[in-house]
């Protein structure tokens, strides 16, 4: 019951995933901030991308993936902020790269610290993940995803 309800979960919230390009800078003002530099470093920006990173088989077969190997017994209920708890969901941002050899690296967390079960755990699940490069006319380049985690809290209960 909890893989199909967080199947059915990951889907919608994933379908939402993001990739940042260089309109990073309009999106500055936004409720979670992040070091734009740091960011601007990852990205080619004296070249146009020809095919942005992507998961092998589509952001459905991640979506698969992501659940099939998320653990909820690596995550307690405690990481949970105590105003959300008393909400049905619970949701962090991961923000990563995808490196030239299809990699994820570089996470950080957009909306928590990085001692939260639940980002931990996100972390340990795409790490084990290999994507497709972005590609450049000159070969495959960095580039940066934030994802959403949404999930049930009563599913840890």
């Amino acid at each position: 019951m909890k893989k199909t309800i967080l199947t059915a979960l990951f889907y919608l919230i994933f379908s939402h995933a993001f990739c940042q390009t260089d309109s990073l800078q309009q999106k500055e003002n936004t409720l979670f901030r992040v070091d734009l530099e740091k960011i601007k470093e990852n990205l080619s920006e004296n070249e146009d991308v020809i095919s942005e990173a992507s998961y092998k088989g589509g952001m459905n077969n991640f979506y698969n993936y992501f659940t099939k190997n998320f653990n909820f017994n690596n995550v307690t209920l405690e990481d949970i902020p105590k105003a959300e708890q008393k909400s049905t969901t619970y949701m962090l941002y991961l923000m990563f790269t995808i490196d030239k050899e299809g990699k994820p690296v570089d996470f950080k967390p957009v909306n928590t610290t990085v001692e939260n079960s639940f980002y931990k755990e996100s972390v340990r699940v795409i790490t084990s993940s290999r994507w497709i490069p972005a590609k450049t006319l000159s070969g495959p380049v960095k580039r940066i995803f934030t994802i959403p985690v949404r999930v049930y809290i009563e599913d840890l209960k």
